[in-house]
């Protein structure tokens, strides 16, 4: 009796498992069930398409360096100044050049005279009677055109030196601020650096594939990791084409390339601060925007979602306001909130069937 009684619990203790094990592999076989999001995450997600990694550092400089063999002789600017493109910087020493220009303009007044008294002594030949006088005026006239060759010479080696001296006049080259100037001598230093008018820029980073979907210009957000409510905007100055070299492990890895952002904003980043880089649109949406991959138009500002709804699938009633062409989404005025849990679009008959 007592074998029987453990015989019959047996029985229905594999009936049970046998019961559970048809009903995972039906529901597992049949895939009754539909993944949901929240909406506000579905809003992030389409961010994320289309943010990258940055983090914040100083502006770029430029470094100006001085020529070792002159010596300068005038300084125009000091550090704090705030200098346009072209404006001057700074003037070395045209002594050298100016002694040189002297003696180029003495030569050539000197063979200005050997000119003159070519021509000096082939008027005297012509009234003279001189049995070689022909010859000797040939001759008096070969000097002239040696001469005046020369002068052409001298002329240019002129203009060349006076080029010289205005480029003796060094000036920055694009607008910023004067952040350093080092007089000491046999540094191997930047005379003079200059940065950018911004106190900190944004270094992004961006892999090959999504490569082309930035470019120089293109505006930008710039959000704080730690708290995205505090969000900036920026402008893409440059994308660098020769990618961060990888190494060891990720050698075979896709390549990444660097990128920069001005920011725009008055910020409280600090340096080295980590941020998102996020490519916005001329116009900034606001509010709960869907494609139509979430939202099934019924047309008359009407449109239908699939919400969860006690853990199943229901059909739900939105209203829709406006739609943006250049980022294919519909405006829900009324009937969703971004706590809500949403589903893409499933083929009919299939609601009230399992959300995950």
């Amino acid at each position: 009796m007592k074998n029987k009684k453990y015989f019959v619990v047996g029985g229905i203790v594999v009936l049970v498992i046998v019961l559970i094990l048809i009903i995972y592999f039906r529901r597992s076989s049949d895939n009754e069930f539909i993944y949901t999001q929240k909406v506000k995450e579905i809003i992030k997600n389409d961010d994320d398409d289309n943010r990258y990694a940055g983090v914040v550092e100083n502006q770029e400089t430029v470094d100006i360096k001085k020529d070792s063999d002159k010596t300068i002789a005038e300084l125009y600017v000091e550090v704090g100044s705030v200098v346009d493109k072209g404006e001057k910087l700074f003037r070395y020493n045209d002594r050298d050049v100016q002694n040189k220009i002297a003696n180029v303009e003495l030569d050539i007044e000197n063979i200005v005279n050997e000119i003159n008294a070519s021509k000096a002594e082939i008027e005297a030949l012509k009234e003279g009677k001189d049995p070689d006088r022909d010859n000797k005026i040939k001759e008096e006239q070969v000097k002239i055109s040696k001469n005046e060759y020369e002068i052409r010479r001298k002329e240019l080696e002129k203009t060349s030196l006076s080029e010289e001296i205005d480029n003796l006049t060094v000036k920055a080259p694009r607008k910023g601020i004067i952040k350093t100037i080092n007089t000491a001598e046999g540094e191997d230093l930047p005379y003079i650096q200059i940065s950018d008018a911004g106190n900190v820029r944004i270094r992004g980073s961006i892999d090959e594939k999504s490569l082309s979907k930035i470019k120089v210009k293109q505006e930008v957000t710039i959000k704080s990791r730690n708290d995205e409510t505090k969000a900036y905007k920026g402008v893409i100055t440059a994308i660098q084409t020769q990618p961060k070299k990888q190494e060891g492990e990720n050698a075979d890895k896709m390549s990444t390339y660097p990128f920069f952002v001005s920011v725009e904003d008055k910020h409280e980043m600090l340096l080295g601060e980590h941020v998102y880089i996020i490519g916005r649109k001329n116009i900034e949406l606001k509010g709960i925007w869907l494609s139509p991959n979430y939202l099934k138009v019924e047309g008359d500002h009407k449109g239908l979602v699939y919400r969860k709804q006690n853990n199943k699938i229901v059909e739900v009633s939105v209203e829709i306001g406006k739609f943006n062409e250049e980022v294919n989404k519909y405006e829900i005025v009324k009937g969703l909130d971004l706590e809500d849990e949403i589903a893409p679009l499933i083929p009919e008959g299939k609601e009230g069937i399992e959300a995950y």
